[in-house]
């Protein structure tokens, strides 16, 4: 088994951050519960925005409202989420390997190739059911905390559901992995994959001529937040989860027909020459920089090594823009769901600075838009920031990245300056399809100026962080270890802001966190900037100017790796 111990320690960093980033998003769900009263209210209100049921795959019976808020906001997002698990995981089985030059060392190992196949399939399942038994554990303890009462069986069988679905994602993250023996394509197509479900899901929220696509999309295989709803174990429904099985079966049979099948070390050599060729081209990400191929190479090869994760990010904010005003319940129903936001202690009153809720399409972009930037600007900053300096330690183009004879300061300048560039990218296509959605939906054209400001202030927060995770990571050899701690220490500082800034005793604490000191929200409903905003922004910059002098000055006095 110690094919499987080397796996499982491989990924525990990963895991360990994973794990951080779950607990605080499902303590703060169930902390923010409103109660019973005030969940009905929202029922009422999300039956208005259209068919809802189809993107989150829940059905509103018998069994206490309680259940429907687990249903509605941690199993529906969750079984999202935690596909992130055996899609990392598993799309480095032997590509990870081939990518570090140590597959000849694998199979050097005194055990058949199946063998190490499997135990490293058993790792990544494993690893996602470890997983869920920890979700399981944090929800029912939680539940009995604040108590609420969640049938323990129905819990039991919704965490099998979505470990079906992880298996499922995991074996077809494996399928890619073992067929292309190349982890930055594996990931590529499992993301499609994961992401275009999702899309596919939002197509059929709104068009009902197209509803039959629901059937091509992984998710609707998935029907732990209806488990929850059941107001007895006996009428789970078992048939979707039974189809996924069934798929699985049959992927599992494939990975081992191509394995046993497929020529791993003449490949290998194929991808290291091919790989070394894509370094040298230009990238696909931003065509009109490859004129600086030669004069900033560090720059153009970050954005070429950065374009895949940039690709899934520009299409995820693309899609929030263009649909988060179509989603708009109208003034009435807002009405009745911004009532239930007041008894929301933890979350909302931290998002919205005490400002209350406006009844109006303005207070609707700032709870459900500008909350969504929290989760989505730290897996940025921890993804793009931890692995800038690092990586190339592990990505085989140490030769390549050396071979113009430039110093690793201006290394560092170019690959944060292009890191910069990808996020003000990301951020202004959100920005264009919020213009596009408004003017779609009739919104009103008087809210898009004062949202691009909401969103440059976002940016800043954004490039606040990640260049404290730059700085973080320069003191870090380890890829892993620097994705985790970067994690921890976003999400932590996160939970911080949200936590002190909700307890008055603590409440000074907020203000030692980024987040505190860009008022989006109030910016957004008085429709202007007063002074004491331009000197905050001013002094994000002149913050974001200290950590870049700090972070050349701390690479120059160090070795790079």
């Amino acid at each position: 088994m110690k094919v499987f111990f080397d796996s499982i320690r491989q990924e525990k960093g990963l895991m360990l951050a994973f794990l951080f980033f779950s607990t605080v998003f499902i303590v703060l769900m169930i902390m923010i519960y409103p109660g019973d009263e005030a969940a009905v209210e929202q029922i009422t209100g999300l039956e208005d925005m259209g068919d809802w049921e189809a993107i989150y795959g829940i059905v509103y019976g018998e069994g206490g409202e309680y259940r429907f808020w687990l249903a509605l906001f941690l199993f529906s997002y969750i079984g999202i989420l935690y596909t992130a698990i055996p899609a990392l995981v598993g799309t480095n089985v032997f590509s990870k390997d081939n990518d570090d030059n140590t597959i000849d060392l694998l199979m050097s190992n005194p055990i058949t190739r199946r063998k190490i196949l499997l135990e490293k399939m058993l790792a990544v399942l494993s690893l996602s059911f470890g997983s869920i038994l920890y979700l399981f554990l944090v929800i029912y303890l939680l539940s009995l905390v604040i108590g609420q009462n969640i049938s323990i069986e129905l819990l039991f069988a919704s965490c099998i559901q979505l470990f079906i679905l992880l298996v499922f994602i995991g074996l077809i993250s494996i399928l890619f992995a073992v067929l292309f023996l190349d982890s930055g394509r594996a990931k590529r197509y499992i993301g499609i994959i994961i992401v275009g479900s999702f899309i596919i899901g939002l197509i059929v929220l709104f068009s009902e001529e197209l509803e039959f696509l629901k059937y091509f999309q992984v998710f609707y295989y998935y029907d732990s937040a209806s488990t929850i709803l059941k107001p007895s174990i006996g009428q789970v429904v078992w048939d979707k989860a039974l189809y996924l099985l069934i798929f699985s079966i049959l992927i599992f049979g494939i990975i081992l027909v191509i394995n046993d099948r497929k020529d791993l070390i003449p490949h290998f050599s194929h991808e290291i020459d091919e790989k070394k060729s894509k370094e040298k081209g230009i990238p696909l990400l931003f065509f009109f920089v490859g004129r600086f191929q030669h004069r900033f190479p560090s720059f153009v090869e970050q954005l070429q090594s950065d374009k895949a994760f940039i690709y899934l990010f520009a299409l995820l904010l693309t899609i929030s823009g263009l649909v988060t005003p179509s989603m708009y319940p109208g003034d009435e129903a807002w009405v009745g769901l911004s009532k239930t936001y007041s008894s929301m202690d933890v979350l909302m009153s931290a998002i919205l600075r005490d400002h209350g809720v406006a009844n109006s399409f303005i207070g609707y972009i700032a709870t459900e838009g500008f909350g969504e930037y929290f989760l989505y600007s730290g897996i940025i900053s921890m993804f793009l920031g931890s692995k800038i300096i690092i990586r190339d330690q592990k990505s085989n183009t140490l030769d390549l990245l050396f071979a113009h004879s430039r110093s690793t300061s201006k290394i560092l300048k170019e690959r944060l300056a292009a890191i910069t560039l990808e996020i003000f990218t990301v951020f202004s296509l959100n920005y264009i399809a919020y213009i596009v959605g408004i003017s779609l939906y009739g919104n009103g054209f008087n809210y898009i100026p004062i949202l691009g400001i909401g969103i440059f202030l976002t940016f800043l927060i954004v490039i606040t962080m990640t260049f404290l995770v730059v700085l973080l990571s320069i003191f870090i050899k380890n890829p892993s270890k620097a994705i985790a701690i970067s994690g921890m220490t976003y999400f932590g500082i996160l939970l911080v802001f949200m936590l002190a800034y909700t307890i008055d005793q603590i409440k000074f604490l907020s203000t030692l966190t980024p987040f505190y000191w860009i008022d989006r929200i109030r910016i957004l409903y008085e429709e202007t900037i007063i002074f004491e905003d331009i000197f905050i922004i001013s002094l994000y910059l002149c913050f974001i100017c200290i950590i870049y002098f700090i972070c050349i000055r701390k690479i120059n006095g160090r070795e790079y790796f």
